[in-house]
């Protein structure tokens, strides 16, 4: 009767002492388990109230590469958190690509503008060098009111998901990366020719 007791009062206490862990996994619709997460590629900060979300170059498909001198569109969403409007009035990408184009871009308190719909409005000119998709850019926006701002955006293939977003207008179409050639099978066998 004594061990049937002192059982019963092990089960309880162990059962307690789980009660607080179980708790954690419902704690209601605040849980960072049923918090909504939307997974991105793109680079996501915040500047002085602008949050820049989701910001990418888009590349040439995989497998292929955009030439030197092309374009390519920046794709990015921005949202004035402040209680002023703003404007981004300029976009630079130094050493990647020559000029960019790009409007002024008004941003009402509390909004969210996304520069790339319906087409993309940043368009990253003369490219410095030939892209491929992986590298990273080192993109300024200038603000009216919040100021500078220097983010590192990646370049991101044309595939997958991304396989249907329009390219720069009048963007060239892009070449097939040439493979390395393979080594020949007289070279692998240690230089012995075929008739040795």
């Amino acid at each position: 009767m004594i061990r049937s007791s002192r059982r019963r009062a092990l089960i309880v206490a162990a059962a307690l002492a789980l009660a607080p862990v179980t708790a954690g996994c419902a704690a209601g619709f605040d849980a960072q388990t049923s918090a909504f997460y939307a997974p991105v590629d793109g680079l996501t900060a915040k500047f002085r109230g602008i949050t820049i979300a989701d910001a990418f170059v888009l590349g040439p498909a995989s497998g292929q590469v955009l030439p030197a001198g092309s374009p390519a569109p920046l794709y990015i969403t921005l949202s004035n958190g402040n209680g002023a409007p703003d404007t981004l009035t300029a976009v630079a990408a130094p050493g990647f690509a020559g000029q960019v184009k790009v409007t002024p871009v008004p941003l009402p308190p509390k909004a969210l503008v996304n520069l790339a719909k319906p087409s993309p409005t940043v368009i990253l000119d003369k490219l410095a060098t030939p892209v491929r998709g992986g590298e990273n850019v080192k993109v300024t926006l200038s603000f009216a009111n919040a100021g500078t701002t220097t983010v590192t955006v990646p370049v991101i293939a044309r595939s997958a998901h991304y396989s249907t977003l329009p390219t720069a207008p009048g963007a060239p179409a892009a070449s097939f990366v040439t493979p390395a050639p393979s080594p020949t099978p007289a070279a692998t066998a240690g230089g012995h020719g075929a008739g040795h």
